[in-house]
């Protein structure tokens, strides 16, 4: 027996995505979880700069 993809079952497919609900996104809980998400975001950014400025020195040695 094959188990449909996901993406496949219309019921599923037909569920507001949880960004779209108000209440939710209003909550204080998810409103101080997507800031941190923010910040989190910004140091891998930063990160990932550092980390490619250091391969390019080595790549350069």
């Amino acid at each position: 027996m094959e188990v449909p993809a996901v993406m496949e079952v219309p019921a599923v497919m037909e569920v507001p995505a949880v960004m779209e609900v108000p209440a939710v996104m209003e909550a204080p809980a998810v409103t101080e979880a997507l800031a941190v998400t923010e910040v989190l975001a910004a140091q891998a950014q930063r990160a990932a700069v550092v980390l490619a400025s250091l391969a390019a020195v080595e790549k350069a040695r």
